[in-house]
């Protein structure tokens, strides 16, 4: 008898090579592989070679994931608590029979089918009964993940990291404020002296070449004050002068000075457009050094206790600030409704806050008044609180692995929020009564132009309403 013990499939094929070759097998020979291969790679393995497949030959397969340690479709309790978009429990109307969803539900329900059990949710008022029940062994798992701390892993453990807990921030998208300027901006400041150079320059051209003609030619003699009107006159917008010489040169100089006027109105006036329509905003903060240099507070949820003492333990400075900038407490929605009202920022995980944007605060058209901010605040592993040492765990990785392997949990992620982003946008089209949720957005969808945009118009306009007072009091005064 020989007796081959591995688990890795180049040695076994080496082997299968080696003893054809060296006739180290007859058939009164009785072979014996052991090894913890999958089926898969058995099935490919033992039709391939002949001494696997012609020869007196028997293989153990000891499986690392074994199906003997099951839960034998018993009842396991479990405590999981609203967070979208892992999980959610609704009740339909007309039913009394909850409905769960989200993605750490669907992965669960993958779990419990390999494994053999069903769930049974145990009430739970916050993270921290939540975890407390797995650390007393009343509940077996808690199938929201849960950021991999130190001061965690004192109390339970926890299962293969299937998610990188990205805790972000999110915060109010900037605003344009009203600016005067605002009929200033479409030109840069270099194409605005030349513009003034020029407005001065071609009527002190023009009235020394009317100089010279009247000189000459006894022509009548402009007033330096009529030209600058009138030149003034054509670049904003008005008709031709009244009189024009009847010199050659002249009228080649008015009519080089309309060109100019033509193109540089057309210019001014599209630049004008764009820039009130499609106006640029101020930048916004996408990074932890710009947060903490921005708002005045950065609220966070009760189970936000543990992160707290970390940052301010820290020896990074931006930690350091961000948990002095920390008040925790308000949950998501809160939090979110006080950085619309105030300089403040909501630091929450990442998946998390971009769900509650757009279940609470989108638009009709698809946007909304609030974004998530590009850098991680604080990247970390994540994986389910289990008890300490529990003889499950091995079994609970390897389910977990296979889900994420599939690409499973991705597309679960992608497809509730995908769907939360559509119903958003039917409420708002279609309002029920009673909606407690449809003051959150705007009742327009359409944009229009506020005095953010022309305030400089008013402002113009009443400087010139106050110099043409002060004129007309001079004229008068003095007729």
């Amino acid at each position: 008898m020989a007796v081959v013990v591995s688990q890795e499939p180049e040695f076994l094929t080496a082997f299968a090579e080696w003893s054809l070759k060296g006739r180290l097998l007859v058939w009164s020979t009785r072979l014996v592989v052991v090894t913890r291969l999958l089926l898969p790679q058995l099935q490919a393995l033992l039709p391939t070679y002949w001494t696997f497949s012609m020869m007196n030959t028997v293989f153990l397969n000891v499986e690392k994931k074994s199906s003997i340690i099951t839960f034998h479709g018993a009842m396991v309790n479990v405590t999981p608590m609203p967070f979208m978009p892992h999980w959610r429990t609704v009740t339909p109307e007309g039913s009394s029979i909850p409905i769960h969803e989200g993605s750490d539900y669907e992965l669960l329900m993958a779990v419990a089918a390999t494994l053999n059990f069903s769930i049974r949710t145990v009430p739970c008022n916050s993270w921290a009964e939540a975890t407390r029940l797995v650390e007393e062994r009343i509940s077996l798992m808690c199938p929201i993940y849960h950021n991999k701390l130190t001061v965690r892993a004192e109390k339970y453990d926890f299962s293969f990291t299937y998610e990188f807990s990205f805790l972000s921030f999110a915060m109010a998208k900037p605003t344009q404020r009203p600016r005067w300027q605002s009929l200033y901006y479409p030109l840069s400041h270099e194409v605005w002296l030349i513009v003034l150079a020029t407005v001065f320059f071609v009527p002190v051209v023009y009235i020394s070449v009317n100089f010279v003609q009247q000189a000459i030619h006894g022509e009548k003699l402009w007033s330096a004050g009529r030209v600058f009107q009138d030149m003034a006159g054509l670049i904003l917008g008005q008709s031709l002068p009244y009189e024009v010489s009847w010199f050659t040169s002249n009228r080649i100089l008015l009519a080089a000075w309309l060109v100019f006027v033509i193109v540089f109105g057309s210019v001014y006036k599209g630049n004008l457009t764009a820039h009130l329509t499609l106006p640029k905003y101020p930048s916004r903060p996408e990074t932890l050094k710009e947060l903490v240099e921005t708002v005045d507070k950065v609220t966070m949820p009760d189970y936000g206790e543990s992160f707290l003492k970390y940052f301010r333990r820290s020896n990074s400075p931006l930690f350091i600030a961000l948990g002095n900038l920390m008040e925790l407490g308000p949950n998501a929605v809160e939090g979110l409704q006080r950085a619309l009202r105030a300089k403040e920022a909501h630091v929450s995980g990442r998946r998390y806050l971009k769900y509650q944007v757009a279940d609470k605060f989108g638009n009709e058209d698809g946007t909304n008044r609030l974004y998530v901010g590009r850098e991680t605040v604080f990247p970390g592993h994540s994986g389910w609180p289990i008890p300490h040492d529990a003889p499950y765990s091995e079994q609970l990785d390897n389910s977990i692995m296979a889900v994420l392997e599939a690409g499973l949990y991705e597309k679960w992620t992608s497809d509730i929020l995908a769907k939360t982003i559509m119903e958003r946008k039917r409420r708002l089209r279609q309002p029920q009564q009673g909606d407690h949720q449809k003051d959150s957005a705007p009742k327009k969808s359409s944009q229009s132009l506020t005095i953010t945009h022309t305030q400089g118009a008013f402002i113009l306009l009443l400087l010139g309403l106050i110099l043409s007072t002060i004129t007309f009091a001079a004229e008068m005064k003095f007729p």
